[in-house]
């Protein structure tokens, strides 16, 4: 959708042929991949209530498995054109997840060592949730057939846990089950979880609890974008975004274990309880466990960043054409996917289409888009996985985006 105001967002280039002034009003992208559908190890009981099938989940699992999610609420933007430049402004709360976790992981914290008596197991999670606010300014121009665009935003971090040391190994002697517990392990954490007095762990604010700005927890991010207008149909467009990082300097604690530690009579398997999952009992077992000792140093978390390449055709009025190529890049991992689209416009203010995509070792991903032109009011709605609409089955890969804008 480059005819839309907010593509900008995506690839900056994209803005330097639009002309009316455009007021962006709130909109919402989510994303989400799971290692395994919902439906596999989700059970409802007779009372209505999901509980969560172990086994179910463990024989699903793969050996190395990943969490990712996104959140983008874009609350408020401006779009104008001055002599042969187009301008943008914007402002959007950004949360980011990741969980790299092993299937040994998995079965140790909810089957405890039993599984692994004699033997050495890896284990520890790397994981991170960072939350950040940021004010965009985007500058795009026209040159014959080429058109480019330059974003420079900058950040106020709301959050970040994260862990950039993730050494963690378990060995259980078969003769006396005595643990031994080697770490190199380190949690960091700004303005999200604290450990009171009493040893307790307290979430000190929610992601998207602040959308404002605060004194420090700062960075600067930059997007680039690049449009090739080879002739009046064909467009190849190349972009990369949030090209940046967060210090985080304000409400800091990190937490550090290292060394090799040995544990009699510690029973592992309560770290978790069988019929319920006790957070806070896991985290008291962790600390026992890990001995953490506790500094306040600042550090600076990386953003996720994504590369865009694509080509558009446009065949005529009604019907457009259309191939991206995506990589993202977030922590240690590096994902990508394709997608085919097709637009077709029946009537000028009515804009209808489908997709395929292939993304997460997914390639049954469908989507829909939709455009439509209300008078000075535009609407959008675009999602790569539609069947995850009704079908649970579907929901382990997905994303939608949606929102509307004012244009003058």
């Amino acid at each position: 959708m480059s005819d839309l105001h907010q593509s900008q967002l995506l690839n900056p280039a994209w803005g330097a042929q639009q002309e009316k002034f455009t007021i962006a009003l709130p909109g919402l992208f989510l994303n989400a991949r799971l290692p395994v559908s919902p439906g596999e190890f989700l059970e409802t009981d007779e009372a209505g209530q999901s509980t969560v099938d172990l086994n179910a989940l463990l024989q699903a699992s793969e050996p190395q498995d990943h969490i990712t999610s996104h959140v983008q609420i874009n609350t408020l933007g401006l779009g104008w054109s001055l002599a042969n430049i187009r301008f943008s402004l914007w402002h959007s709360v950004k949360v980011a997840q990741q969980l790299d976790y092993t299937r040994d992981f998995l079965t140790l914290a909810w089957e405890g060592n039993s599984a692994f008596i004699g033997q050495e197991v890896d284990f520890g999670p790397d994981f991170q949730v960072v939350s950040w606010s940021e004010i965009g300014l985007g500058l795009s121009h026209k040159a014959g057939p080429v058109s480019f665009g330059f974003a420079a935003k900058y950040l106020n971090g709301i959050g970040d846990v994260s862990t950039p040391s993730t050494r963690a190994s378990l060995y259980t002697d078969s003769d006396i089950y005595q643990l031994q517990l080697s770490t190199d392990y380190r949690v960091n954490t700004a303005s999200f979880l604290s450990i009171n007095d009493d040893d307790q762990l307290e979430v000190v604010s929610d992601p998207l609890s602040s959308f404002g700005f605060q004194k420090g927890n700062a960075g600067w991010a930059f997007d680039a974008g690049l449009a090739v207008h080879l002739t009046d149909k064909l467009t190849l467009a190349v972009s990369a975004i949030d090209i940046g990082s967060v210090k985080w300097d304000r409400d800091v604690e990190n937490y550090l274990s290292s060394g090799t530690f040995t544990f009699d009579g510690l029973e592992f398997d309560n770290i978790f309880n069988r019929d319920s999952l006790n957070f806070q009992d896991a985290v008291d077992t962790l600390d026992q466990l890990f001995e953490f000792s506790e500094r306040t140093e600042a550090y600076t978390t990386p953003l996720p960043t994504r590369v865009f390449a694509g080509a558009t055709y446009q065949l005529n009025e009604k019907w457009q054409f259309g191939a991206v190529f995506l990589a993202e890049s977030f922590r240690s991992l590096s994902f990508s996917g394709v997608a085919l689209s097709a637009r077709w416009n029946p009537i000028p203010w009515l804009g209808v289409g489908a997709s395929w995509a292939s993304r997460y070792n997914r390639s049954d991903q469908i989507g829909i888009q939709l455009l439509a032109s209300l008078g000075p009011v535009r609407i959008y709605l675009t999602t790569d996985n539609a069947g995850a609409l009704w079908s649970p089955g579907l929901r382990s890969a997905s994303n939608a985006r949606f929102g509307a804008n004012l244009r003058f």
